[in-house]
């Protein structure tokens, strides 16, 4: 991020968490705007997760001409009554003259910015048309951000293939390699890579840029956060004898450097406050929710189903997964053949298992599962198989995934059915009672006594009292849980990726009674706050929803929906400069990283 966009930060003196974030302050915006390049870190910055990630035309130079030079008072020795009939005005002229300024304009231009301000990348984020790769609407794109991104998303996928999870030779040329995208096309891997780049792009910049416009703020965790990553990152150039632009550029690629990495992560941050917010004020209408619902009912019927996977290299492959199905009657078959099936599986982790028998109990735990009508696990043709009447309880068949070199084989273990059981979300502030065990593992069962936990529900009457002095909204009670939740999962601070305490579609016996009990109270309506004592402690309520499963599928699709729809109205411009990006190349091992 530039030193101008320092009016983002929240500059405030006092303690403020991931939960301050919004502001409807114009004025704030507007010196967003005007101060888009002068924040600097001045704190003491750990290395950038691996993990932290997370859906052609030209660059325009605009010249104010609005202030024109007047027309010129007419030459001595022409009478003013002279008859306009005898004057011919040559239009072609004309449009040469104009033509002529234009180009000394922009000679000018050149003259004074150097034709390296149109042709030439830099590691600083300044956006000149040499340095942009794209443009998102009217947000340009680093070649240098692009690069990270491209690294962090190649990585991944090659990382993943050398655990087997794709078809993905590292060291074979990607551009030869093919595979397929979202909509089932057959595409090369190096077009694959910069599909989800462009995409991962798009979706961080759309919901940035809606951050920017409605005056979203950075917490004081989050900016210290973004200090912690970068000073780990200067250690690591430290330690390697390297300038840290270079160290930048070596890891993530060309253009790449200090700038990005601050711009990326402020974009991030921002990014996801905006999406939070959003993501609760929202909310489907049940009105709307209805009507989905009744059109796309069938669409969620779901069928139980037991399956194994089997490596898939060439057709002798598929010709053992006929053989394996021609012996199979049932479930319990298909159990039993697990030792062949998965006989590769069983070589590759029983070392970590600890023999071949822990491997093959714990291929027996997850081999049972539910697919619906509508579910793109595996290809369409054996989604209707499964749900044909014709298929009868037993039967057995197998889909290829040649993507990810595998051969799933499949037996139908029920009928089909629309999921009628009932599924809640709510929002909860644990508060948990001060002992002398200073473990900070909110899900670990202590003992606690009488007093802790009166003292515990007194701290959560005083946050609810606090709660009620708020307008009292969903995202009112989200903040408090991101101050004062001791439930970390539930929280942006924790790995699940959930905000301000949520805990959505959640089924029956997942939670301690208490919670569950409350939760599923019939007369239960949105908004609804309360307190629940557990063994955990105190939990400070607020329910959101509870809906037959079916329904919540259709709740969550018309989020999603909605979602993409915002993001696809962001137009992806690509520039001349797209050519000087970052393309993956084959490794000479598949446990090397991208070059």
């Amino acid at each position: 991020m530039s030193d101008k966009e320092k009016d983002l930060i929240n500059e405030q003196g006092e303690e403020n968490t991931a939960a301050d974030l919004y502001t409807e302050d114009e004025s704030s915006k507007a010196d967003v705007e005007d101060n888009a390049t002068e924040w600097k870190f001045d704190g003491e910055a750990k290395t950038l997760s691996d993990s932290f990630i997370l859906d052609d035309g030209e660059t325009a130079v605009e010249f104010d001409v609005s202030q024109s030079d007047p027309a010129p008072s007419k030459p001595d020795g022409i009478d003013n009554q002279v008859d306009e009939k005898t004057i011919t005005v040559r239009t072609d002229t004309i449009k040469f003259v104009f033509i002529g300024i234009f180009f000394a304009i922009v000679f000018a231009v050149v003259a004074v910015l150097g034709v390296r301000y149109y042709t030439v990348p830099n590691y600083n984020e300044v956006m000149t048309p040499g340095n942009t790769a794209m443009e998102i609407e009217d947000v340009p794109v680093s070649i240098g951000m692009y690069n990270y991104y491209y690294t962090c998303i190649t990585q991944n996928y090659i990382t993943y293939a050398n655990y087997g999870y794709y078809d993905l030779d590292p060291s074979v040329d990607f551009s030869s390699k093919t595979t397929t995208d979202e909509d089932g096309k057959t595409i090369t891997w190096e077009k694959k890579f910069e599909n989800e780049t462009v995409e991962q792009i798009r979706y961080i910049t759309a919901y940035y840029s809606k951050a920017l416009e409605s005056g979203t703020k950075l917490s004081k965790a989050q900016q210290e956060e973004m200090e912690t990553q970068l000073q780990s990152l200067k250690d690591s150039a430290d330690e390697e004898g390297k300038a840290l632009d270079s160290y930048v550029s070596d890891t993530y690629g060309d253009y790449c450097g200090e700038a990005t990495l601050k711009k990326m992560l402020e974009q991030c941050y921002l990014a996801e406050n905006y999406y939070q917010v959003q993501n609760i004020k929202n909310r489907i209408s049940d009105d709307e929710l209805d009507e989905y619902a009744k059109v796309h009912k069938e669409d969620y019927r779901t069928i139980p189903v037991s399956y194994l996977q089997m490596t898939y290299e060439s057709e002798d492959d598929i010709k053992k997964a006929k053989e394996y199905i021609a012996k199979i009657k049932s479930e319990e078959d298909l159990v039993n053949l697990i030792p062949d099936v998965c006989a590769d599986l069983i070589e590759q982790y029983s070392e970590s298992y600890g023999s071949d028998e822990a491997v093959i109990d714990a291929i027996k735990d997850s081999m049972e599962t539910t697919l619906s009508k509508s579910d793109s696990t595996w290809d369409k043709d054996t989604i209707n198989w499964l749900f044909d009447a014709s298929t009868k309880i037993g039967n057995a068949n197998y889909t290829l995934d040649e993507d990810n070199g595998c051969i799933y084989i499949i037996v139908k273990t029920g009928e089909s059915k629309i999921e009628q059981d009932t599924v809640y979300s709510v929002r909860h502030i644990l508060i948990q009672p001060e002992t002398d065990d200073e473990s900070e593992d909110s899900t670990e069962q202590k003992e606690y006594t009488a007093e802790e936990l009166a003292a515990a529900k007194s701290e959560a009457e005083e946050i609810l009292k606090e709660y009620n002095k708020t307008d009292k909204t969903e995202y009112d009670f989200a903040k408090l849980a991101e101050k004062y939740s001791k439930d970390t999962e539930s929280l942006s601070t924790g790995s699940s990726g959930t905000f301000g305490g949520l805990y959505e579609g959640v089924s029956k016996g997942d939670m301690v009674e208490e919670f569950e009990k409350w939760s599923l109270d019939a007369k239960r309506s949105y908004g609804d706050t309360g307190l629940v004592e557990s063994k955990y402690g105190c939990h400070i309520m607020f329910f959101v929803s509870a809906y037959p499963e079916y329904k919540a599928e259709c709740y969550s699709k018309l989020k999603s929906d909605k979602e993409n729809e915002f993001v696809e109205s962001y137009k992806v411009t690509k520039t001349g400069q797209f050519d000087k990006t970052k393309k993956a190349e084959p490794t000479s091992s598949s446990s090397s990283s991208v070059n």
